[in-house]
């Protein structure tokens, strides 16, 4: 079992529910809100690599995108950052195909490595077409986190969740990061059963931006994933760091209040 699987595992069996954050790579402050997501509660940290055509996501991260672009932020040098930095928790990296495949996936994996990379997670790769991921992946550390939603058949949801290594990232909602959805029974009655089937924790992200929305979607998973409020600050507030804070603080809070694993 990899590194990133054993330390999630290990979450649930001690029945502590995850919270995993999201920070954007390669805009003002990106390093420092990682460190502070991780003093005041983040479990594991997905750091996201700028792409020009983030399909996944909404306004607010496909802005911090395009300014990291702007900016001059380039893959090789943000993963060059991302190892002269000593984190304390887990990270994962979100990135799109185009961009490893502009890179060579082999030829990449270097970089990931010694960044301390412990997990992968691809939104644009399908399921079928992560078998040639895995296997390249196989003698690495790294895992490859796949993503499972409300609309995945039946067939394909058995092997998502026999082929996910990490954790099973469940998208709570149809659509892109950073919409304002009212989290209905409709939206999350999928989630359970999910749950039920899978070894690994299951985290649910997409659509996730308050306390109270992260408590409802903690007790039905293992974890939440949250990003878009988190780049909101930091491309808007003007002590974002002070403000991711408070935001991480209260989100451990209601989290930990949802309930065991058990």
């Amino acid at each position: 079992m990899k590194s990133l699987s054993k330390y999630t595992t290990s979450l649930q069996a001690s029945d502590k529910k995850a919270i995993v954050t999201y920070i954007t790579a390669g805009i003002d402050g990106w390093i420092d809100a990682v460190h502070c997501v991780i003093e005041n509660g983040a479990d594991v940290v997905e750091i996201g690599l700028p792409f020009s055509d983030p399909v996944m996501d909404g306004p607010v991260i496909s802005r911090a995108s395009s300014i990291a672009l702007s900016n001059g932020a380039k893959t090789l040098d943000l993963l060059a950052q991302i190892e002269d930095e000593s984190f304390a928790k887990p990270i994962a990296v979100m990135t799109y195909a185009n961009v490893l495949y502009s890179h060579g996936f082999e030829e990449i994996l270097t970089p990931l490595t010694s960044a301390g990379v412990s997990g992968l997670i691809i939104p644009d790769l399908t399921f079928e077409a992560s078998e040639s991921f895995r296997e390249i992946l196989r003698g690495t550390d790294i895992s490859l986190v796949q993503l499972i939603a409300s609309t995945t058949s039946d067939l394909r949801r058995d092997g998502i969740i026999e082929n996910s290594e990490g954790f099973l990232y469940c998208v709570a909602i149809k659509g892109i990061t950073g919409q304002d959805v009212e989290l209905t029974h409709k939206y999350t009655e999928f989630i359970p059963p999910i749950k039920a089937k899978s070894s690994l924790p299951v985290y649910c992200g997409v659509g996730i931006r308050t306390p109270d929305d992260a408590k409802k979607l903690a007790s039905l998973s293992d974890g939440v994933i949250i990003g878009t409020t988190l780049v909101e600050k930091l491309l808007n507030d003007k002590k974002p760091i002070e403000e991711i804070t408070r935001y991480i603080q209260e989100l451990r809070q209601a989290v930990d209040e949802s309930g065991s694993n058990s």
